[in-house]
């Protein structure tokens, strides 16, 4: 965060690529969200952060298209639309990349970019060209991945990357990020926010879906709030940085003090470099010197996730680099993440990933 400062947003705030004019989406009785109004700014990084059940996934699949809005209209890039459809949303230059990413395993790292849309040469696939210039697209991002590897051969960080440069193939203009740092660890969250910069450096639009408010200062200009009302609530972040008074009072009113995200900062931080030893919440609670329950309470306020939930998550990323960049056993890595034992650290990996380590 220590570049924060000396950035100014260079955003123009009459370019609205996306608005949300009162959206509300109904399943039978239920009203899942209600009377909507959202905007974004091109080029932007905005946040999109609200707690499990405040309508959040409803909300970007009807941006995406797998949901009708019940009512309401949308404007994107000038144009109206009173509803999308998944293949509508693509043309119209509107991409997700979900938790679960959509991704062939048994295909190659092209082969999945290029996957429906394939290049075709004298009646074949023209693999050559679709190498190249997948190759092409890894550069102008700063990485470097086979083109030809299949993906099931790749870790998470570098599928992330896979289904990034998938979205720059079909010239998103938009790109909704969901809890891409989830899985990672603080080396590929680096690498990921770099990425961000670059896209958003092209005039890319990111909703930027998180429950980590540090990196959501890092990297986004704005946040909206989704809350259990199902309404959403904008924050500008810049002006909360520089501690502006009315945008101190709009978290304040969420419920998210700057006490409260002090607090779990260093929680985090104590976690972050003390994992590999034998943690108890009391040991993470007196790193922001308050009570055990004041912890879990900071910690699912911010994170929706309970401090011991966030130790293993944190323990689970640093073995999956590990596993992924070294031959050590199985045992080693577990001892050396802080894991009591290979047997409980299994378990909690094949719990998280759906496969064993």
């Amino acid at each position: 965060m220590n570049n924060r400062l000396e950035e100014t947003p260079q955003i123009d705030d009459t370019d609205i690529i996306l608005e949300v004019h009162k959206i509300s989406k109904r399943f039978g009785g239920i009203k899942a969200l209600n009377n909507i109004d959202f905007s974004v700014r091109r080029g932007e990084v905005h946040a999109l952060v609200g707690e499990n059940g405040a309508g959040k996934s409803t909300f970007i699949k009807i941006l995406t298209g797998a949901h009708a809005p019940s009512e309401g209209k949308i404007m994107f890039d000038g144009k109206e639309y009173s509803g999308l459809t998944p293949a509508l949303a693509l043309d119209a230059g509107i991409t997700a990349i979900y938790q679960e990413f959509n991704l062939i395993p048994f295909l190659s790292v092209s082969e999945n970019i290029y996957f429906g849309r394939e290049l075709m040469k004298q009646g074949f696939l023209d693999y050559e060209q679709m190498n190249e210039n997948t190759k092409k697209m890894f550069k102008e991002i700063g990485t470097a991945i086979n083109p030809k590897i299949r993906v099931q051969r790749l870790g998470i960080a570098q599928q992330q990357l896979v289904e990034i440069v998938k979205a720059i193939s079909k010239n998103a203009k938009l790109i909704i990020m969901d809890e891409p740092s989830a899985p990672l660890t603080e080396q590929e969250t680096e690498t990921l926010h770099t990425i961000v910069r670059q896209l958003k450096g092209r005039g890319i639009t990111i909703i930027y879906i998180s429950h980590r408010m540090e990196e959501i200062f890092e990297i986004c200009s704005h946040a909206s709030f989704c809350e259990l009302d199902m309404h959403i609530r904008v924050c500008n972040l810049w002006l909360l940085f520089c501690g502006h008074r009315e945008e101190l009072v709009k978290m304040e009113k969420l419920g998210i003090s700057l006490r409260s995200q002090s607090r779990l900062r260093k929680m985090m931080r104590y976690i972050e470099a003390n994992y590999s030893q034998k943690l108890y919440l009391e040991d993470i609670a007196q790193a922001a010197n308050i009570s055990k329950s004041e912890a879990i309470r900071c910690f699912q306020m911010g994170m929706q996730i309970s401090p011991v939930e966030y130790l293993n998550q944190y323990r689970l990323c640093q073995a999956r680099f590990e596993l992924e960049t070294t031959e050590d056993s199985i045992l080693h890595i577990a001892v050396a993440a802080g894991f009591d034992n290979s047997s409980y650290f299994t378990r909690i990996f094949k719990k998280t990933y759906g496969i064993t380590p």
